[in-house]
């Protein structure tokens, strides 16, 4: 499953760090935020955190 997060802020930071945790909840995570620099900070704080031990990939369009 494909899970878009809409926001980059601490909610949907935490929603999305919720899924990579979870691991297994979904496939890939996408995030849109206005701020792409923002959306990309959050993508790479996601990857380091999925390296450790889940499946998800998270990317932004």
């Amino acid at each position: 499953m494909k899970v878009a997060v809409v926001g980059t802020g601490a909610v949907g930071s935490a929603t999305a760090l919720s899924l990579v945790e979870r691991g297994g909840t979904c496939r890939e995570i996408v995030l849109l935020d206005r701020d792409t620099a923002r959306a990309d900070g959050v993508a790479a704080d996601l990857r380091s955190s999925a390296r450790a031990g889940s499946s998800s990939r998270t990317s932004r369009p």
